[in-house]
């Protein structure tokens, strides 16, 4: 019974401390893009982009990361650049 208690806590203390590690993982990937968003020239707005984009931040130069219908969009964070340029991961604005 002791055994598959610890086995228990081991899991649950797993889980866990791989929910931390991905929370701080992106909120330093979101901190750099938003840095990199207003240092290359752009400002950060909320939209709804579809939810297969993924997380916070896509790239605005390919079109229709953010057309898709309400139920299939959620709101994110978003990199908006001057006329003329798009936001790109890892590289601003461009």
């Amino acid at each position: 019974m002791n055994i598959m208690i610890a086995t228990i806590l081991l899991i649950v203390f797993t889980i866990i401390v791989g929910i931390v590690i991905s929370v701080m993982i992106n909120t330093g990937i979101d901190n750099s893009n938003e840095k990199l968003c207003t240092d290359t020239g752009g400002s950060i707005v909320e939209a709804s982009c579809c939810k297969s984009v993924g997380g916070n931040f896509p790239s605005s130069c390919y079109m229709g990361q953010c057309g898709c219908s309400l139920e299939d969009s959620h709101n994110v964070k978003t990199c908006e650049c001057n006329e003329g340029k798009c936001f790109i991961k890892e590289k601003g604005c461009l």
